[in-house]
C-alpha cells in the first residue's frame, strides 16, 4: 500500500482528467440503467488502477468508496447535469427551438 497522502493527490488528479472527460457534454446524454452500470463500472475500474487493487481481490465497491471517501458517484453528476440542463432549456421563452425539441412540441406531418 502507498501512503495516503499519494492517495489524495491520485484522487486530485482523477477529478481533474477521468471525470472532467467522462461528463463532457453529459448534458445531452440519454442514460439508461444499463448505460448508469457502465458508467459505474468504469468507474470503479478507474479507483481500483488507481489503488492498485488486482481483480482478483475480493473487496467491495462500499469499502473502496469508502477508503478514499467519495460520497457522489459518477453516474450521479451525469444525471444532475442532464436534469440541470432540462430546468435551463424548460425555462426559456417559448419560441425558442431547444425548448421545442426537448419537450417533444415539434410539428410535423407524422402523428404522435
Amino acid at each position: 500500500m502507498r501512503p495516503a497522502h499519494c492517495h489524495k493527490i491520485d484522487q486530485i488528479h482523477s477529478i481533474c482528467l477521468f471525470i472532467t472527460c467522462m461528463s463532457n457534454a453529459a448534458e445531452t446524454w440519454t442514460i439508461n440503467a444499463a448505460d448508469r452500470q457502465r458508467i459505474n463500472a468504469f468507474e470503479m475500474w478507474c479507483w481500483r488502477r488507481m489503488l492498485r487493487i488486482p481483480w482478483t481481490a475480493h473487496g467491495t465497491k462500499a469499502s473502496m468508496l469508502r477508503q478514499l471517501k467519495i460520497t457522489r458517484r459518477l453516474s450521479t453528476t451525469c444525471l444532475k447535469r442532464i436534469l440541470e440542463y432540462f430546468g435551463h432549456i424548460a425555462r426559456r421563452d417559448g419560441d425558442n427551438l431547444e425548448k421545442i425539441v426537448v419537450t417533444g412540441k415539434a410539428e410535423g406531418r407524422r402523428p404522435r
